[in-house]
């Protein structure tokens, strides 16, 4: 794919959380994922990028084409390769394109997660990394900020336990070497041993640089949370 070396499609996020949780790390104000895509970005051999909006929008498209117009995608003799080879291209061009080379690329586009069953299809050797914070903070903190009314909590933890047990449900399908769960708080509190356990997962080298980001943020590719 990029230089001759094997590129990984690494992907982290939880749907929901995208929409309803930023968590904050006090340190520097970054952002629910945003900070595990900065410390990741921050490793010498990933380049993750902004994040690229429109991965959704194709993938939302796969999804209508195989559910809605199946017979005559069929008939039409675009799926299933056509249509799978036409998405897998189209993302990986994306990524490709948003940054520098690396050995690793990092997308960062939680709600295709929502997809994490179709991605797994289209991309069999990817590494999925599913980020997820404690229901009752993400709640608590989408009513403070008004992204929730006051009066839908048991509706809207219902919601957050779907979500992220549907998740949890396709990356178990995947196993261990493909997909991992990482609890935010536990980023949070214990940095140094979830990063190892990530960059383990990963398969790059641990660099302590990942725990020093901000002192090299403003050489990372375009940032955004």
């Amino acid at each position: 794919m990029l230089s001759g070396v094997q590129v990984q499609l690494l992907s982290y996020g939880s749907p929901w959380e995208l929409r309803l949780v930023r968590g904050l790390d006090r340190s520097n104000g970054i952002h629910g994922t945003g900070l595990m895509r900065i410390m990741l970005d921050a490793h010498p051999t990933i380049r993750c990028g902004a994040e690229p909006m429109i991965t959704l929008d194709v993938l939302n498209l796969h999804e209508e084409v195989r559910t809605n117009m199946l017979g005559r995608a069929i008939e039409a003799g675009i799926y299933p390769d056509a249509l799978n080879n036409a998405t897998r291209a189209y993302i990986e061009e994306t990524i490709q394109r948003m940054g520098p080379d690396a050995p690793v690329l990092c997308h960062k586009q939680p709600t295709t997660f929502q997809h994490l069953a179709t991605l797994d299809q289209l991309f069999p050797t990817a590494k999925f990394i599913h980020m997820f914070r404690d229901g009752r903070a993400a709640v608590t903190s989408s009513i403070k900020r008004k992204l929730l009314p006051s009066d839908k909590q048991q509706s809207s933890m219902e919601r957050w336990h779907q979500h992220v047990l549907n998740i949890m449900r396709d990356c178990e399908k995947m196993g261990p070497t493909r997909c991992i769960h990482v609890r935010y708080e536990s980023l949070i509190l214990h940095t140094e041993q979830e990063m190892r356990r990530v960059l383990d997962f990963i398969g790059v080298a641990w660099d302590p640089i990942v725990l020093r980001h901000e002192t090299i943020q403003d050489k990372l590719t375009n940032l955004n949370s």
